[in-house]
């Protein structure tokens, strides 16, 4: 490998890295009841945005503003990722990843003018967030199919207890990815403390959905001096309580499944310990949320902590794809995958 192949590689890395820290910036700006603080785009204050006197960062305006300068960084980043790509990369995939990388961080920037433009509306501050999430996945699988990793394995189809992995690391990526769809939901409607209590929920394990709950729920509120919620938000918060049983649930079975088949296999085991880690550090960030009454920073981590996991979960299955089943043979991996349950007697 070349420098300019380890320099790429590198700064492949940074991308990724950079994406996550703009991802902090921007759950902070919604924590913080910022999104709005800059009221017009692409300008600031009617201001070219790169010229905006540091005098004028005061409250709300120093996080909206510094969201927008780091992820036109991001962008430009991305730019050149995409420009060094089609020039270096061999790979006619890679590199129309690299533009795909490029037009979904376009269209991300362009979402986040819009949440301004038309004042926060909920679906669409639901896709600026998810693809967010969306596209720091991508910049993570850009950065190892540029690794040495990626590039040296050459294995054939491994056996069946080890196919099983990828399934696994697959079927948590989805539920978390569902999960993040989840809160972003329950975090642009307002539903975050539709329920007041945790772990249970309204003294309940599965609380009962009535009118009684509701008014508990609201006279709680109103002891807090927050607006009162509907059913509707109620549900969109239990919805994402189970989503997180859910992650738990498969998280778990990922972590047996590997301390009985992976211990010594450190490439793939120390990524679900790491996991776990983030895992147990969200649940115990989920209860600060609820009983700090959603602290801006804490909800912050939350989001960025979930991001975190996406992302590992997701970095798991790129290398047990890659541990298991060679480059040019993943469709012949997934045709005969089906075939085989499709022979399964049911």
């Amino acid at each position: 490998m070349n420098n300019r192949q380890i320099w790429l590689r590198r700064y492949s890395k940074f991308t990724a890295f950079s994406t996550l820290g703009l991802i902090f910036v921007g759950g902070l700006v919604t924590s913080t009841g910022s999104g709005l603080a800059v009221p017009d785009w692409p300008n600031t204050y009617g201001e070219f945005m790169f010229t905006f006197p540091f005098s004028k960062w005061v409250g709300g305006i120093f996080y909206e503003h510094f969201h927008r300068l780091l992820a036109s960084f991001v962008g430009f980043l991305t730019l050149i990722l995409s420009i060094w790509l089609w020039r270096t990369e061999s790979r006619l995939w890679m590199k129309k990843l690299g533009f795909f990388a490029l037009g979904t961080v376009i269209v991300q920037g362009i979402l986040g003018g819009l949440t301004v433009i038309f004042l926060l509306p909920t679906f669409i501050s639901m896709t600026h967030g998810i693809l967010a999430q969306t596209f720091f996945c991508i910049t993570i699988a850009i950065a190892y199919f540029l690794s040495k990793e990626w590039n040296s394995f050459d294995k054939s189809l491994a056996k069946n207890e080890n196919i099983s992995f990828v399934w696994w690391s697959m079927g948590l990526t989805g539920l978390i990815y569902i999960q993040l769809i989840l809160g972003a939901l329950m975090r642009h409607t307002g539903s975050g403390l539709a329920i007041l209590d945790f772990p249970l929920a309204d003294g309940r394990v599965i609380p009962v959905l009535n009118d009684l709950l509701l008014s508990r729920v609201n006279y709680g509120r109103f002891d807090l001096g927050l607006e009162p919620v509907n059913m509707s938000q109620v549900i969109i918060h239990l919805f994402h309580r189970f989503g997180a049983v859910l992650v738990i649930s498969a998280a778990t079975g990922l972590t047996v499944w590997a301390f009985r088949h992976q211990r010594k296999e450190d490439r793939l085991f120390l990524p679900v310990l790491f996991l776990d880690l983030l895992l147990l550090t969200q649940i115990v960030l989920a209860a600060l949320v609820i009983w700090s009454v959603k602290a801006p920073f804490i909800i912050t981590f939350h989001v960025w902590t979930g991001a975190l996991m996406l992302g590992t979960s997701f970095f798991l299955t790129l290398r047990s794809l890659r541990m298991y089943v060679p480059e040019g043979q993943f469709q012949t991996f997934f045709q005969h995958q089906l075939e085989t349950e499709r022979e399964v007697p049911g």
